[in-house]
């Protein structure tokens, strides 16, 4: 669950966005994301995400890799670092624990 001072700062963002003082401008350019009840500018992955979890992306998505039909434990965990490490661009104080909780398999799907 998210502490109070995380949903303070999402209630004066999303005020800050509504009041027109946050525009998407304000963001670097990104997919837009639904985590639980807020949309989200999610921008590419910064180069450090990339070298921290490269060899998993090259074991699970790279030249030779096996498609499955399901996530395993070590995908949906790389899933995770990856959306957390590229949010924090755009959402500094945004937690890995928030993104967790928030990403469901619509989100991995679209």
């Amino acid at each position: 669950m998210n502490s109070k001072l995380e949903q303070f700062l999402e209630r004066a963002f999303l005020k800050a966005f509504e009041d027109g003082e946050l525009t998407d401008e304000d963001f670097l350019d990104g997919l837009k994301i639904k985590i639980g009840k807020t949309t989200y500018i999610m921008p590419a992955c910064g180069f450090d995400t990339l070298e921290k979890n490269a060899h998993l992306i090259d074991k699970h998505f790279g030249k030779g890799a096996q498609a499955k039909d399901n996530f395993d434990q070590e995908q949906i965990k790389l899933v995770v670092d990856l959306a957390h490490g590229a949010l924090r661009l755009n959402y500094p104080e945004i937690k890995r624990e928030t993104v967790a909780q928030g990403i469901t398999l619509q989100n991995v799907q679209s």
